[in-house]
Formats: structure tokens, C-alpha cells, sequence
């Protein structure tokens, strides 16, 4: 999937951090939860990590304008 693009950038860019706890992505729309998100799920399947997932939606329904 080409979108994991933005998941592998983010592995590669955490090397220079800790080791994240939490993978957290919007849904909805597009793909950027599943892009961020499957090299990690890769890493957890895999039994090389255990991260905690969270896909975030919008709310419109508390947009004031």
C-alpha cells in the first residue's frame, strides 16, 4: 500500500527519540490512520512491539462558527 509511506518516514524518524507507546492517526476521509499505522501493526504481528492504537474521527457536530 502506498500510503505506508508516511508510516515508514515515521519509524525512521523516531529512531532518533524513545520508542513511541502510542500510534495515533485521523480516520475518516482518507487514509492516514492506515498509512501511519500498518508498518507499526507490521512491528506489532510480528512480536517486535507493543503499541497502542488510537484512530481519532472529527466531530463537526461542536463546530462553532
Amino acid at each position: 500500500m502506498h500510503q505506508t509511506v508516511i508510516g515508514l518516514e515515521t519509524k525512521e524518524e523516531m529512531k532518533e527519540f524513545e520508542e513511541p507507546d502510542v500510534i495515533i492517526g485521523c480516520v475518516g476521509g482518507g487514509s492516514n490512520f492506515a498509512g501511519l499505522a500498518y508498518p507499526f501493526v507490521h512491528d506489532v504481528l510480528n512480536g517486535k512491539a507493543d503499541y497502542e492504537f488510537i484512530a481519532v474521527e472529527h466531530d463537526t457536530r461542536r463546530l462553532h462558527l
